[in-house]
């Protein structure tokens, strides 16, 4: 299996479900794929492809409260939101109507990762300003997952650089954790320098 934008559910067999994104040059292209492991060790591809779009860039899913899976992902081919699908089995999804987060025309956003805590969706995102300038990581809440409040300010922001791609988890004392890499100055295509780097909200 090759690829990037990993997730992990846990399925009701207690079997794991890995999630995996193809990219432009995998085979197919630009495709949410999945296998399942008993040991975390050893995988077994499942038949089929859970989204190819054109669209569709750092797919995260997550198991929902009520049952099923819905996959978070960043658009592309334009000013970038965060888009979402959802999947009865977790191998086929529909796509959600409208968008979780919608650019505007001050910035876009991108990177999500979403984490059930309880009742409460928690987002955390990457929001690029539509002109040159860093990248800042914001959190966004949710009672059902589609309807989504952010927070009047970023959870992180860094005066030497932009925070990307984050990824949170639960702590014990009720605080999270969150993990991100780091452009040194401001991002480009062609990328910066990177480090990563962590954080206790």
């Amino acid at each position: 299996m090759v690829g990037t934008s990993f997730s992990f559910v846990t399925l009701p067999n207690g079997n794991v479900r890995m999630y995996y994104f193809t990219g432009p040059g995998g085979n197919p292209a630009d495709a949410l794929l999945s296998g399942t492991s008993s040991d975390a060790l050893t995988w077994t591809s499942d038949a089929g492809t859970g989204i190819v779009l054109d669209d569709i860039a750092v797919p995260k899913v997550v198991a929902l409260i009520g049952g099923g899976y819905r996959v978070y992902y960043t658009t592309s081919g334009g000013p970038t939101g965060i888009a979402s699908a959802t999947s009865s089995d977790g191998l086929t999804f529909s796509a959600d109507p409208g968008q979780r987060l919608s650019p505007t025309g001050q910035y876009d956003w991108g990177d999500p990762n979403v984490v059930i805590s309880g009742n409460a969706h928690l987002m955390s995102a990457t929001q690029w300003p539509s002109q040159p300038g860093y990248s800042s990581i914001w959190l966004s809440s949710s009672p059902d997952g589609l309807t989504w409040t952010t927070d009047a300010n970023a959870v992180i922001t860094n005066a030497t650089g932009s925070p990307v791609d984050s990824s949170f988890v639960a702590l014990a004392n009720g605080a999270f954790r969150v993990y991100y890499g780091l452009f040194i100055g401001l991002t480009s295509p062609s990328g910066n320098a990177a480090a990563s780097n962590s954080a206790v909200w």
